[in-house]
């Protein structure tokens, strides 16, 4: 059961099952994956509290790059950050990106334990995205 974890454990967590972390692309995919955080809520496999209430999402600081980028190497831009975020200026101590359940991005560092929520790896980016749930 991998129900949450580090970002790491996220992403092989999703290739053991052929899936992918969620790469909401566009506000219809975003939209998607906030609806299907809400179903893992009403399900009781995510938490409206911190940090049950947090997913991982499948993108990360590029250094190479000097950019926030999907894990297909696509440009992460667009995104509807929460408030103050990014935080970390630098990248450096929190390159990872994840989504609470009002949808909005934060910066993470690697120590947290957020939902695994999955998706199928040749999703599209269009509306008809809707990640899989792969909560414990």
């Amino acid at each position: 059961m991998f129900g949450v974890g580090g970002p790491q454990v996220a992403r092989q967590a999703c290739v053991q099952h052929g899936k992918r972390l969620p790469m909401p692309k566009n506000i219809a995919a975003f939209q998607a994956l906030k609806n299907a955080t809400k179903a893992a809520v009403l399900a009781g496999k995510l938490s409206e509290q911190w940090p049950k209430n947090t997913i991982w999402l499948g993108a990360a600081w590029s250094n190479a790059a000097a950019r926030w980028q999907w894990d297909d190497s696509s440009a992460a831009v667009g995104l509807p950050w929460a408030p103050e975020q990014p935080s970390d200026w630098d990248h450096q101590q929190e390159p990872w990106l994840c989504m609470v359940l009002d949808g909005v991005v934060h910066d993470s560092d690697s120590a947290y334990s957020f939902g695994i929520m999955c998706e199928d790896s040749d999703d599209s980016d269009d509306a008809d995205d809707h990640p899989e749930p792969m909560l414990g």
